[in-house]
């Protein structure tokens, strides 16, 4: 939805339906080799086959698993990086 000089637009962005996939989801292992394969790949895209950079991880698992596939997809350890702050937790 996009919203502007007092009007509004809906649009829509994506639709799963529209790609159709030939896979079996209901194979269990297939399916976490495939989502595997898609988060290296994408990591990859991101932070190249050598991890010049780093990473900023906040402690949840979705950062670990970026760090753990970052290492699996580069000959280099990547660097990560934790700010911690003294006092009450809020």
């Amino acid at each position: 939805m996009r919203v502007g000089k007092g009007r509004s637009v809906e649009k829509r962005y994506w639709d799963v339906t529209s790609n159709p996939v030939d896979f079996d989801f209901t194979n269990g292992e297939g399916v976490r080799k495939k989502i595997r394969e898609l988060m290296l790949t994408s990591v990859e895209r991101k932070a190249g086959k050598r991890c010049a950079g780093g990473s900023l991880p906040v402690g949840g698992i979705d950062s670990s698993v970026v760090v753990g596939l970052m290492a699996a997809a580069s000959s280099d350890r990547p660097n990560t990086f934790n700010i911690s702050f003294e006092g009450k937790r809020i």
